[in-house]
C-alpha cells in the first residue's frame, strides 16, 4: 500500500503538475502585510466569495487553520503566458485549480482530509494570498523556480494534511 506522500505524488503526476514537493507547515512563512493584496481586489473577489477576505477570516485565523496541519504538499504548474492577457491567465489558474481539486478529491475519497490553498480563490478554497503565505520563500524552500522569466508563469497550490 502506498503512503499518503506516494499517493499524492502519483496523483499530481497524473494530473500533469510540473513539480511537487513536501514541506513542513512550520516552514511556511506567513506575512500579514500580504493581506493588502487581497484588499487591492485585483482578482475581483474581495468581499464576494466566502473564501476571500474579509469573509474568510483574519490573517491570524487563517494562519491558525494552516498550522493545525503538519505537512504541505506543494503543486506547481508552469505555463507560457502573455502577461497582458488577463483572461488567459485566469484560465490557466482555473485549470491549475481544477488539477488541484482532482488530487484532493481522490485523497478525500480515501479518507485523507486536509486544507487546500489554491492559486487564486475558488468556491471551495481560499488562495495562498488570503493565507498570506510567502510563495517565493515557499518555492525556494522546495527548490522550485518562482520567477521563470519572460512569458512564463508558475502557479502554486497546496494541500495541507496530517500524516
Amino acid at each position: 500500500m502506498q503512503s499518503i506522500r506516494e499517493q499524492l505524488t502519483t496523483l499530481a503526476e497524473a494530473q500533469g503538475f510540473a513539480r511537487t514537493a513536501f514541506l513542513p507547515v512550520k516552514d511556511l512563512v506567513f506575512v500579514p502585510e500580504y493581506r493588502k493584496y487581497c484588499a487591492d481586489n485585483l482578482c475581483g473577489n474581495y468581499d464576494k466569495l466566502p473564501n476571500c477576505p474579509p469573509k474568510c477570516g483574519t490573517v491570524a485565523e487563517m494562519q491558525q487553520r494552516a498550522e493545525a496541519y503538519e505537512t504541505a504538499f506543494i503543486m506547481q504548474t508552469v505555463c507560457e503566458v502573455d502577461f497582458n492577457d488577463g483572461k488567459a491567465i485566469l484560465a490557466m489558474k482555473h485549470r491549475h485549480n481544477q488539477m488541484t481539486s482532482a488530487v484532493v478529491a481522490a485523497m478525500e475519497a480515501q479518507g485523507v482530509t486536509g486544507l487546500v490553498m489554491s492559486a487564486g480563490p475558488t468556491k471551495e478554497s481560499a488562495c495562498m494570498s488570503a493565507y498570506c503565505v510567502d510563495a517565493a520563500k515557499m518555492a525556494e524552500a522546495c527548490q522550485m523556480p518562482y520567477w521563470l522569466g519572460e512569458n512564463k508563469a508558475a502557479f502554486f497550490s497546496q494541500f495541507l494534511f496530517n500524516e
